[in-house]
Order: structure tokens, then sequence, then C-alpha cells
């Protein structure tokens, strides 16, 4: 063995280890991105916040009792309260009358004595009391009262009375949901807020890692196939060894793939921002909508969903996306290490004629235009939430991840190795086709 092919074998190998590495670092280090961004946006969801009505009752409260501390009977408000004092007084009087003065239905024509005496009861209550003048001197009464109330004694004892009355309205307990109970209690923390700052914390010291790792596995990618490439013999073949390390190494971005996330889509309002009473209520950071999975975690969602349907989308994304390409790399590596000798029909058959039966690269086409496609369905949507009249942030994030670029990857070393393997002076004899002409 020459010291140039030792070279090249003991180069092909070592990257081999150290992609075998990376990738199990890379597919860790994802796991924990996904569980964090996942818990992270689960914690700031608006499931949590602009839509819980707990959370309104208490932002709104405290607008109230923030113009309640600060109310005064100053001349502006004057006009208004006396209406308002005023049309309370009369609603009052008409009232009382209403309980004085009952309609009843009119006695028998034949029972004088019952006439008599409702005669008697009404013209008796119309003698005692005149509504008529009491409601024309409801605006003397509300002018009366409201002086009465005028005075810093008086206007504190009001609103020491509304804040009463405000905070017994409003509940002091309020119940977390299990599922956001269950996030505080994992990661040891009192609140929503302070629970996702740090999770964002650690999806941030995770990033560089995970692009460095995913740099790595792809740049030792390159230097197999170069190595591999570079041995070739006279007819353009490779050689056992190398193509062994080819297969192997397009394996390995293949489970890589498999097990990461590759598409990663979020809704989110940024800032929601509505004046109530000259107060502002705020809400920010509000997930609407967050999912990242990996091609293996959609078809166990599939096949946990039920219906035939569901479970036949998940038998053809594992045939099309994983079964195909792996048995196919592996079928190619035995076909060429027998060189000619006679192997079984599966074997020929996943060699030499299962490639139009992958669907690997139509699947990172359909991937690439379902987040375009996802890309501009969520902007279109959360650019309607700015036709309202609070002030609304939006941000859409949606993302292609790791994982993507991982299963690109793997669709192009395998039409590298195909391109490499197909030369007509190395490839073996399809027993299939002998006799035939």
């Amino acid at each position: 063995m020459s010291a140039a092919l030792m070279i090249r074998r003991g180069g092909m190998v070592l990257a081999l280890a150290a992609a075998m590495v990376f990738g199990a670092q890379l597919v860790q280090a994802l796991g924990q991105w996904q569980q964090f961004e996942g818990d992270r946006a689960e914690l700031r969801h608006a499931r949590y916040g602009m839509l819980d009505t707990a959370q309104w009752s208490r932002r709104l409260s405290a607008v109230l009792a923030e113009r309640i501390a600060t109310f005064e009977l100053d001349e502006q408000r004057r006009p208004q309260l006396l209406a308002a004092l005023t049309a309370t007084l009369e609603s009052l009087i008409t009232e009382i009358e209403r309980e004085l003065l009952p309609s009843r239905p009119p006695p028998p024509s034949n029972d004088w004595m019952a006439q008599l005496q409702g005669a008697l009861e009404q013209e008796l209550r119309e003698r005692l009391v005149d509504f008529d003048a009491l409601r024309a001197q409801a605006p003397e009464y509300a002018e009366r009262l409201l002086t009465a109330f005028e005075g810093a004694e008086a206007e504190a004892l009001i609103r020491a009375e509304l804040l009463a009355l405000l905070t017994a309205a409003t509940p002091t307990e309020v119940e977390v949901a299990p599922g956001l109970a269950v996030l505080l209690e994992r990661y040891d923390c009192a609140a929503a807020a302070p629970c996702a700052a740090l999770l964002e914390g650690e999806v941030v010291a995770l990033r560089p890692a995970i692009e460095w790792r995913l740099g790595a596995l792809l740049g030792l990618t390159v230097v197999v196939f170069v190595l591999a490439a570079w041995g070739r013999d006279r007819r353009g073949g490779l050689d056992a060894f190398a193509l062994g390390a080819v297969v192997t190494m397009t394996l390995i971005l293949l489970l890589g793939a498999l097990f990461t996330p590759m598409l990663a889509i979020e809704a989110r309002v940024d800032r929601l921002s509505l004046d109530v009473l000259g107060e502002s209520v705020v809400f920010t950071d509000q997930v609407l909508y967050y999912q990242s999975k990996s091609l293996l975690q959609v078809v166990e969602i599939l096949i946990r969903a039920g219906g035939v349907d569901l479970w036949l989308v998940a038998l053809l994304i594992t045939l099309f996306s994983v079964v195909f390409p792996a048995l196919k790399l592996l079928a190619t590596l035995v076909y060429h290490r027998a060189a000619g000798a006679p192997v079984a029909a599966p074997v020929r058959f996943f060699a030499l004629r299962s490639g139009k039966w992958s669907m690997a690269d139509v699947l990172v086409v359909a991937l690439f235009m379902a987040y375009l496609g996802f890309d501009a369905l969520v902007a279109n949507q959360l650019g309607t939430l700015d036709a309202t009249d609070a002030t609304v942030l939006t941000t859409n994030g949606t993302a292609l991840a790791p994982g993507f670029y991982l299963f690109l990857a793997f669709v192009l070393a395998n039409l590298v190795l195909s391109s490499l393997i197909e030369r007509p002076a190395f490839a073996p004899v399809d027993h299939d086709r002998r006799g035939e002409g």
C-alpha cells in the first residue's frame, strides 16, 4: 500500500470519526434547542397573556385604580357629574312613583265598593306626593348633592370607597394554567416572564455551538468526497474503501436530518398597545403559534393522530424519504463490492432501479416551498392585525431549521455518489440484462 493511499484512507477515517462525533453532538444540541424554543413559546403564548381574561381584568383594574387615585371634582368634570346625578335622581323618582302608584287592572263594573276604594287610594297618593314637581326639582337636588361632595375630605372619602369597591371586584388570586405550572416547576421559576427570558438566554448560548457543528459536519462531508474522488482508478471508479466511506458519510447526513427539526414556524405579536381611559394597556412578546418538528416527529404525530389517510401519508413519507434512500445506499455498497458476482434481486433493484422511487430531492423542494408558503401565509395573516384601533407590532418567525440543510446535504451527497459510481467501465454487469439484444 502506497503512502498516498494510506494518507487518503487515514484522512477519510478521521473525517468519518469526527463527523460521527459532530453529528451526535449536533443532534443533542438541536434537541435541547428545540425543547427550549418550544417551552419558551409556550410560556409566552397569547393564551396566558392578551387572550387571558384574568390578565385583562388585572390590567384594567390597575388603569381604573390610577384614574380613581387622581379623581377630583374640578370645574371641567362638574357639568358631566351634575348631568349624571340629575338623570339618576329622575330615574329614582320614577321608580318610587311606579312602586307607590302601580297600574292595576280596573275592577269589575258591578263591584261599586272596589271601585270606590281604588279611587280613594289613588286620590290619597296623588295628594300626598306630587311626582311631577319632584322630577322638576331633580336638577336643584343634584346641585345640592354635588356641592356637598365638593372638598378635599369628601373627595378622599369617595376615592377610598371606589377603590374598596374595585378591590373587592378584582380577583386577588389567579389560577395558574396546568401547562404553565408544569413549565414553571420544570425550570424552577416563579413567573412566566423571567422563565421565558431564562430560556431565551439558553437558546442564544446554544446557537454558536449548533452553527459551528453544522458547518463542521458539512465541511467534513466535502473532505470525504474529495478524498474519495482523488483516489479513483484510471477508469474513473471508486475502490471499495472509498465507496464505503462516502456511503457512510451520506448515511450520517441522513440520520442527522431525520432527528433534527427542519422548519420552524412562529407567529408572534411583539407589542400590543391599547388606550383605555387615557392609559396604555400593553402586552409584549405574545406568541400566537409555534411549531418545530423533525421528519420523524412529523411521522409520529401523523400516526398518533389516527385515521387511514394520515397513516398513509406517514407511510409514504417514511418509505420515500427514509427507507428507500437508506436501502439504496446500502444496496449500492453491497452491489459494487460484489464486483460483478451474482447478487440478490432486491439488492440489484435498490442499487440500479430505485432511484426513480426515491423522493428525497422532491421532499427537499417541497419543504422549501412549504417554507415560502408558510412565510407568506403567516406574514399575510399577521398583517391583518394592523387594521385595528390598537397599536400592533407583529413578527413572522418562520425559518428553515438546521435539519433542512442536513437533508439538503444528504440529497446532494447522494447525487454526487451516484455520479461517482455510475461509470460504464466500472459498473458491474447487470445480470438481469445479460443475454438481451
